[in-house]
């Protein structure tokens, strides 16, 4: 599939980039969801079973991490955008990006420019990290959108310890790795900690922490408007989706 996806979508400058139909344009897809993970994980996978794949794989890998280098701080992110109006990013296409330059560093060649480029953005994304004092928003970043299709489906509401705030966590815990820096472990415990805290002691887990009291859907869609009250905890439970939180746990902070 890695091959497939590689053969059709990267481009000869190291980009990876898809078609979107709705949009009838092409988009930058190489920071979404961070295929560098999976790209770097089978090379590795590889490398005693079929070293001539995995040395594609990796190669690969190095072209999409030299694009990301080159592009700097430019984040584009799936879901189109106006010609009318700035381009659209959002703070996972910020701290996937620097996951991606970490991960490489990681676990296939240290680079001190892929590193020092992370660092200035893992800077740059603290303006979304979230930094009050409760578990289950210390170290989440920011999102809002998440509540349209997650939780109870109630509309664009901002939320906390949603599972994408992994991605900046383990990009923490790989800049530690790296580079010692105890500031950056710390990070990335709060950060796997804010998914961790959403597991109840019945062992149901929730999709995110709300700190809205009302959504905006009923605004938005100019319907008749619930006053119900959203915060804290969905009435949902979820068991898809927040299982991302220990796969990665699983290669970081429990290894």
């Amino acid at each position: 599939m890695i091959n497939s996806a590689l053969s059709f979508y990267q481009r000869e400058d190291g980009r990876i980039e898809t078609f979107t139909e709705w949009l009838g344009k092409y988009e930058d897809y190489s920071i979404v969801c961070c295929p560098m993970i999976n790209i770097v994980d089978v090379a590795l996978a590889l490398k005693e079973s079929d070293p001539e794949k995995s040395k594609a794989f990796l190669k690969s890998a190095k072209r999409l991490a030299d694009y990301l280098l080159r592009r700097g701080l430019v984040f584009p992110t799936e879901g189109g955008s106006s010609e009318e109006a700035e381009a659209e990013m959002e703070d996972g296409s910020i701290s996937c990006t620097a996951l991606a330059l970490l991960y490489y560093s990681a676990y296939v060649e240290r680079n001190e420019k892929y590193i020092e480029k992370a660092r200035e953005i893992l800077a740059l994304h603290d303006a979304w990290v979230v930094k009050t004092p409760l578990c289950c928003m210390q170290g989440s970043s920011l999102r809002w959108w998440e509540t349209n299709w997650e939780g109870d489906k109630d509309g664009p509401a901002l939320c906390m310890g949603h599972v994408w705030t992994i991605w900046r966590a383990e990009a923490d815990y790989l800049m530690y790795g790296l580079e010692g820096e105890e500031k950056y472990l710390l990070q990335a415990l709060r950060g796997f900690n804010t998914n961790l805290a959403k597991i109840h002691p019945n062992g149901r887990s929730y999709s995110i922490f709300q700190i809205d009291y009302i959504t905006g859907k009923r605004f938005v869609e100019d319907s008749k408007i619930s006053y119900e009250l959203a915060n804290e905890f969905p009435a949902r439970y979820d068991n898809g989706l927040t299982g991302y939180v220990w796969s990665r746990a699983f290669d970081t902070i429990l290894s």
